[in-house]
């Protein structure tokens, strides 16, 4: 008697378990944080009090905590999510889940990342990708969603090969197992659109975030992180493209529905801000640009605090735009604030730091102050002496640096002071460009208008540009100052290094 009412007690507490998981997962999947949270506790917690809990449960348990793991690292609170992940591979060890240690790996791989640890989330996407391939069969969602992260690791590194054939075949695993119109198909479809995107086969690229979206929208509505992220997308190419008004509209999308969802102080949202202040910046609107930036600085100082690369990467923006606007002890302050993060991160030898260095000489020339000019200038001097002795002891690059400088970010000091020489300058690059046509979209604007041809002329051209082109049509229409500003990058009197990372 007393074995059947123990049995009907322990079901009846398992339904309420089950019930409550569930309620979490619907939370979870529509982003209210706050309530999943709380009903992934409660879950635990009702888990706690049945005595000998079965596998069932228990496995219950390790995909609870990767859940409040995810939900933690979304909102970047690494720690947290450590910490809840740790408490999945022990009993995932405990119950020789093979799985579920994947799936640890997995989470342990996105804190890496998030921590920009790339090297190490490779590791451990690798060590799952081996496991779930060993537990089960290649045609597996599990399996596709390991080949997505390394993939996008891939990316990150500019092996943009390795990383389509990685998205490939995620795409071709979930085609088979989910069909034609699944979010998880869209999600392959927005990755490899990424890759197009980098290599400049814009329409590819926007074709396939199209496709992406409507299966978004189908399965989401509006209102879903997925879908901002597709309008980011979007706008990173009407951006590539100079269709800035585009851009700007995708963009605010993309903020509008971010904000509803995770709030107006989350890193997504601050990105936001600062793409749209990339754009900004590249129509000549500084104070609609530096507007964007101090927006999204505060969000980042608010979740990151100082020590962080993305602040530091928002204050040489923010210097940038200062010195654009002739005030030059501003930028310098800025120039310095990241110098400072720059150098407690990553040590004040870092190629990154002579970059900053180079700035800070050329807002100390406009402001006349010629002993700081010759310290900073020794300073950018040494670092780059003791990189090269790095090198040559090791016969490799110790730092991976970023690409060379891509010919558009010669774009905007060409632009600032070119004038209506543009017309010369299009001439001597390509006389087949139309002119007037530029002239008619933007009258009187002669910035806009040299942004739109250099735009035109690059991607007209692309791969086959470069700075030098544009230095040698410059001395032939008599602009040598213009030149001069670009023959040396990083070291002319007032060319200045941009950060300019659409996100």
């Amino acid at each position: 008697m007393d074995e059947t009412v123990n049995q009907s007690v322990s079901c009846t507490v398992i339904k309420a378990i089950q019930s409550l998981y569930q309620k979490g997962q619907k939370y979870y999947n529509s982003y209210n944080h706050q309530q999943a949270l709380s009903c992934y506790i409660k879950t635990l917690d009702q888990i706690q009090t049945v005595s000998k809990p079965g596998k069932d449960l228990q496995q219950l348990q390790c995909e609870i905590y990767l859940h409040i793991s995810n939900i933690y690292l979304r909102q970047c609170e690494l720690v947290k999510a450590d910490e809840f992940s740790q408490k999945m591979q022990e009993l995932a060890v405990k119950i020789q889940d093979q799985v579920r240690i994947a799936q640890y790996l997995d989470i342990q791989g996105d804190i890496k990342k998030s921590n920009h640890n790339e090297n190490g989330a490779l590791c451990d996407y690798t060590k799952s990708l081996e496991i779930k391939l060993q537990d089960s069969e290649d045609d597996n969602l599990h399996v596709a969603n390991s080949y997505t992260k390394i993939g996008n690791i891939f990316a990150h590194w500019s092996k943009f090969d390795d990383a389509l054939c990685k998205f490939e075949k995620a795409l071709k695993i979930r085609l088979n197992v989910l069909g034609d119109n699944h979010p998880d198909v869209a999600m392959s479809y927005s990755n490899i659109g990424s890759i197009y995107h980098k290599q400049h086969k814009f329409d590819e690229a926007f074709s396939l975030y199209e496709k992406s979206l409507r299966l978004k929208l189908e399965a989401f509505g509006n209102n879903h992180p997925d879908v901002a992220a597709i309008y980011n997308n979007m706008a990173r190419i009407c951006a590539s493209q100079t269709k800035h008004d585009n851009a700007l509209s995708l963009y605010e999308k993309s903020l509008q529905i971010l904000t509803q969802i995770l709030g107006d102080h989350h890193p997504r949202v601050a990105d936001s801000y600062y793409n749209m202040g990339i754009v900004y910046r590249l129509r000549g609107m500084f104070d609609e640009a530096l507007s964007m930036y101090e927006k999204s600085l505060k969000i980042r100082l608010d979740i990151f605090g100082e020590s962080h690369t993305d602040v530091a990467t928002l204050y040489q923006n923010i210097a940038n735009i200062y010195y654009y606007k002739n005030q030059f002890e501003k930028a310098s302050i800025m120039d310095q604030k990241a110098i400072t993060i720059i150098s407690a991160i990553l040590g004040s030898n870092h190629p990154q730091i002579a970059t900053l260095y180079d700035n800070l000489e050329k807002s100390y020339l406009r402001l006349r102050r010629y002993t700081d000019v010759d310290a900073v200038r020794n300073k950018s001097k040494n670092i780059r002496r003791h990189f090269k002795k790095d090198i040559d002891a090791n016969q490799q690059f110790r730092y991976h640096p970023a690409p060379i400088r891509e010919v558009r970010d010669y774009f905007d000091p060409i632009a600032s002071s070119i004038g209506t020489d543009w017309t010369k300058l299009a001439v001597k690059l390509d006389s087949n460009i139309d002119i007037d046509k530029i002239k008619n979209e933007n009258p009187n604007q002669a910035f806009h208008q040299t942004m739109d041809f250099l735009n035109i002329w690059y991607k007209k051209n692309y791969p086959d540009v470069s700075h030098y082109q544009l230095q040698r049509a410059l001395r032939q229409i008599a602009r040598d100052d213009i030149a001069i500003k670009i023959g040396n990058p990083g070291r002319g009197k007032n060319y200045r290094s941009t950060v300019c990372v659409l996100l």
